[in-house]
């Protein structure tokens, strides 16, 4: 048996009792014939006769061996709770004893532990807890494709909707929705509430009732039906307290509609965004003051139904496309409502990131728990070898070693539920929007992170708590008969040479960290040094979204934006202003186009188009730069088709030749646009817009949404002038909802977010984890200095030098950190995939950053060795000699 089985193998079932229970009924039928011979009967008879008269042996057999295994397994688990008893006790006095030693492994491996717990919350919420729904595997997302889309998108045509509502037969329940705003004004000023607009089947679809209230319900949906809504929890108890709410009138969009339910707490539906109300679109396709035009599609299929379901969904939504436009290509296709968790690139290779980050910190934090273990186990030969020698088995010491990292290992546990709290914490005021957008889960602490904390602090114990144990056991092992000598146990070469590969092992991964975190570093400095293409430090940006009951005519909005850039245009420390459609980094996105040039040449974009609206003073007052041509002129109106454009999509679009004056439309049947000016990259999504590098600029009268921006250029600071624009906005209109006022350089910084987020954590874990290297080091050296302390002495008593016993020590510090920093950059390299995609303007493979980070760990590893030379040189050669 090996040694694991012989560790831990209980023996429930006891040992085999068949030779103990056939002695014992020999033994009373031998008893009988006695008797019965010496009543006069022949011993023939007598054997049968005992025989007849004793029964059913086979029966009485199995009753006698479940009755003694029972006894024999009874008495083994009482005894093998008694030894784990006596070992935890025993554990608990060995790590009082040596106070130092256990807080070092407490401490390593409940950083290791919690910081995996914290990213475990995160993923948690976005990955692995199912969704929020009555049996979410049974709902599904209907995308419609085109040509070569196959992928598709959520968005649907409403009267095709209906029309598949209509007649399908496969769907025990479906309903369509809108993504939509509304402003309210029951609060101290007003705001636009994010929101949904959904048929009355939403709630029995999802599974998800009200608490309290009721759901929506078909007569809610007729033209003429009086307004309702539900709310969200959290929007009732920021508004109303959390009072009764049942039948109260809000006012949504200028219309009083009553709330007729509340919606669970943390009820999240689309999983990429919040909602605070939920309104009921009509029979007509309204809802608000808004006519639906593209809708979502959510059904509940029986998942035996999945094959079936979507081809009888595409046969019926072709022809149904088919009759509204007999050229159409598009067909439709289902996808699990669980498909669209991390439904970005950069979503998912982030978390990939963290997630190798945290698990390389625990595994550095194990491997210094080996190390710390085999040191004391080291120390502690000459007492495991004596307890050998008096009759304990292997085993036996095995699994009190392996006792003693379980009580290590639960301590850690319980300080990394402490340490994965607090860094939640500390994450969730931190965590970016592109993350928490995506989750369907509240990400907190939750019971499912406390079992996953000590059920990896449990692993962690046995997993790194038995190799040291059955280590320093063997070598007690073939010390017990040997005069037990404590230099005899010590200068084993193979378990010097674990420690050695342990602590090389550390610096590779403390490396391949440190590399990342380097990499991370200087792609954000690119990011943060890339030029925004507006001055930002003199320029605020305000957003307003107005009412287009209140103002339903483009004139009417256009006069009301226009009153109100000239008011802020005459407040104290306002410089000028100008009216756009969107300012940096946001504004309008196009996706699928393909480009048409006056030549005939089509060039389809990959990713998406931004765009915004501006007027003839943009560049003006937000400082952008014409790189040539000219800007929009005054009264610059739609059948111009005049646009601008920037300078990297002037030379894809026409390489070689200037742009102005040139051609081009992004649609067969759109019209022909003239370039009348080329710019410089505005950098509308960002500084890192690699998936959409080219802008184009419309005039602002083209403009014709109910939403604008207004750009303000500050004669100083742009923030001190806020509190005046947000007075002079409400003084116009005391309705009139902000959606957005801020000095532009911290909305610009948002885009930055991730990144930041990303170089902040993985370089605090690579620095946890260069530190726990720094540990093993020393731990190892001041060891080896211990365990040389006689062959020191005999050197510098022969008249060795002080630098060559500095050498000694150091030496082997550096071989293995040499050995490691190659191991963690040839890591590093292997890893360069994953993290290519995180970087802007920086190569994984940078030599710079590879140098830099191998200078830093060899500088970290000459500390490390200070105060163990220092050791080193202190040796008495006198002392050493006279105690030999």
């Amino acid at each position: 048996m090996s040694m694991l089985r012989r560790l831990f193998h209980l023996r429930l079932w006891g040992p085999p009792v068949d030779d103990a229970v056939d002695w014992e009924i020999e033994h009373h039928i031998e008893e009988r014939v006695e008797e019965l011979r010496s009543t006069g009967m022949s011993e023939a008879q007598a054997r049968a006769e005992a025989r007849r008269a004793f029964g059913d042996r086979a029966r009485l057999r199995s009753e006698l061996r479940r009755i003694d295994r029972g006894v024999r397994r009874r008495e083994r688990l009482t005894a093998f709770i008694g030894t784990v008893r006596q070992d935890l006790r025993y554990g608990a006095r060995a790590l009082a004893v040596n106070r130092g030693f256990a807080l070092g492994v407490i401490l390593t491996l409940g950083l290791g532990i919690g910081a995996n717990s914290a990213l475990f919350s995160v993923a948690d919420a976005l990955v692995f807890r199912p969704l929020p729904f009555t049996q979410p595997e049974e709902l599904l997302e209907v995308y419609q494709t085109s040509g070569k889309d196959q992928r598709g998108r959520p968005y649907l045509d409403p009267g095709i909707v209906r029309g598949w509502l209509s007649d399908q037969a496969v769907a025990t329940a479906a309903f369509m929705h809108a993504r939509t705003t509304a402003t309210y004004v029951g609060g101290a000023e007003p705001v636009d509430l994010p929101g949904l607009a959904v048929t009355d089947a939403f709630e029995e679809t999802l599974g998800v009732l009200p608490q309290p209230g009721r759901g929506l319900m078909p007569e809610d949906t007729r033209v003429g039906a009086a307004p309702v809504v539900l709310i969200s929890f959290e929007f009732w108890q920021r508004a109303f307290g959390g009072s009764d709410v049942l039948g109260t009138i809000v006012q949504l969009d200028g219309v009083q509609r009553e709330i007729v339910g509340v919606m669970p707490r943390g009820f999240k539906y689309p999983l990429y965004s919040t909602s605070d109300f939920w309104v009921p679109i009509r029979a007509d396709d309204a809802y608000l003051s808004t006519q639906a035009r593209m809708v979502g599609l959510v059904a509940r299929i029986q998942r035996g139904d999945f094959a079936a379901a979507e081809a009888g969904a595409s046969t019926l939504a072709r022809s149904l496309l088919q009759q509204d436009d007999p050229r159409s290509e598009a067909d439709w296709r289902f996808q699990q409502l669980d498909d669209s968790r991390l439904a970005t690139i950069e979503l998912r290779r982030s978390l990939t990131m963290l997630a190798a980050a945290v698990a390389l910190t625990l595994l550095i934090a194990g491997v210094n728990m080996v190390s710390l273990l085999l040191l004391r186990g080291a120390a502690r030969t000459r007492e495991l070898a004596l307890r050998l020698a008096l009759g304990a088995s292997r085993a036996r010491l095995v699994r009190q070693l392996a006792t003693e990292a379980l009580l290590l290992a639960l301590c850690s546990g319980v300080l990394a539920a402490l340490i994965g709290r607090i860094t939640l914490r500390l994450l969730q005021s931190r965590l970016p929007a592109s993350i928490a957008f995506w989750s369907p889960h509240p990400i907190t602490f939750e019971q499912r992170t406390l079992v996953f904390t000590f059920v990896v602090a449990l692993a962690s114990g046995l997993v790194f708590g038995l190799l040291p144990a059955m280590r320093v056991t063997r070598m007690a092992g073939s010390k017990a008969g040997t005069g037990l000598a404590p230099r005899a146990s010590v200068n084993s070469t193979a378990s010097a040479g674990l420690r050695r590969a342990l602590v090389a092992s550390e610096v590779a991964i403390a490396v391949t960290l440190l590399v990342t975190a380097a990499l991370l570093m200087a792609s954000f400095v690119r990011l943060t040094r890339v030029d925004p293409g507006v001055d930002l430090e003199r320029l605020a940006v305000l957003d307003l979204s107005v009412s287009s009951s209140e103002y339903p005519q483009p004139e009417a909005r256009a006069a009301y934006f226009n009153r109100i850039a000239e008011r802020i245009r005459a407040l104290p420390g306002v410089d000028d202003v100008a009216i756009t459609g969107g300012m940096p980094p946001h504004g309008g996105i196009s996706f699928d186009l393909t480009f048409e040039t006056d030549d005939g040449i089509k060039r389809p974009l990959e990713g998406f188009l931004p765009f915004t609206n501006v007027g003839p003073d943009f560049f003006r007052v937000t400082g952008a730069r014409l790189l040539a041509g000219r800007p929009f002129h005054p009264g610059e109106d739609d059948a111009s088709g005049a646009v601008i454009i920037d300078e990297d999509l002037a030379h894809h679009l026409w390489p070689g030749s200037s742009a102005i004056g040139q051609r081009f439309r992004t649609d067969p049947e759109a019209d022909w646009q003239t370039v009348v000016g080329v710019m410089a990259d505005l950098k509308l999504i960002g500084p890192d817009d690699r998936t959409g590098n080219f802008e184009v600029l419309y005039p602002l009268d083209r403009f014709q949404h109910v939403n604008a921006g207004i750009a303000i250029r500050a004669r100083g600071d742009p923030g001190a002038v806020l509190p005046d624009v947000r007075r002079t906005v409400h003084d116009i209109n005391p309705t009139q909802v902000i959606s957005r006022l801020d000095r532009a350089a911290t909305i610009y910084a948002g885009s930055l977010d991730l990144p930041r987020f990303l170089f902040v954590i993985i370089t605090s874990l690579a620095v946890v984890a260069l530190l726990l290297a720094a540990i093993g080091i020393y731990s190892l050296l001041s060891y080896g200095v211990a365990r040389r302390y006689r062959e020191i002495g005999v050197r510098l008593a022969l008249g060795a030098e002080a630098k060559q016993v500095r050498w000694l020590v150091v030496g082997e510090a550096l071989v293995l950190v040499l050995t490691g920093t190659v191991v963690g950059m040839l890591s590093a390299l292997a890893a360069s995939r994953i993290v290519q995609g995180a970087l802007y303007g920086v190569s994984a493979t940078d030599s710079r950053v590879y140098t830099l980070v191998a200078a830093m760990v060899l500088s970290v590893a000459v500390i490390a060795t200070v105060a163990p030379v220092q050791r080193a040189l202190r040796v008495d050669p006198v002392k050493v000699l006279r105690t030999d």
